[in-house]
């Protein structure tokens, strides 16, 4: 569930609104601060986990590669689908609107 609702608010970043743009330039500054912290906070659990002698190479696991493949294909589906409906699809006030036909 996080990982769609991760995908579906990545969607939303590419794909602002034009009344929402100012705002989501800085959204999106604290969002990667905040990301890369944790994860270089965290990188050190991979690394132990990935080396433990005890269970073996954590990412040769059948089940660990399908979960890891399961999650990153729901992140990128909710990502495409909401950054193809905001920017192609959109319609009500605020929305994207069309360039005008130059003729």
């Amino acid at each position: 569930m996080v990982v769609y609702i991760s995908g579906w608010g990545t969607g939303i970043l590419l794909a602002p609104y034009q009344s929402e743009q100012s705002q989501f330039k800085e959204y999106a500054k604290v969002i990667s601060v905040f990301i890369t912290g944790y994860l270089v906070g965290k990188i050190d659990r991979l690394f132990q986990l990935w080396f433990d002698p005890e269970y073996g190479p954590l990412a040769l696991r059948s089940i660990f590669a399908f979960r890891v493949m399961a999650g990153i294909t729901g992140f990128l589906l909710a990502a495409v689908s909401t950054y193809v409906a905001r920017k192609y699809l959109s319609f009500g006030p605020g929305a994207e609107q069309p360039p005008p036909n130059p003729t």
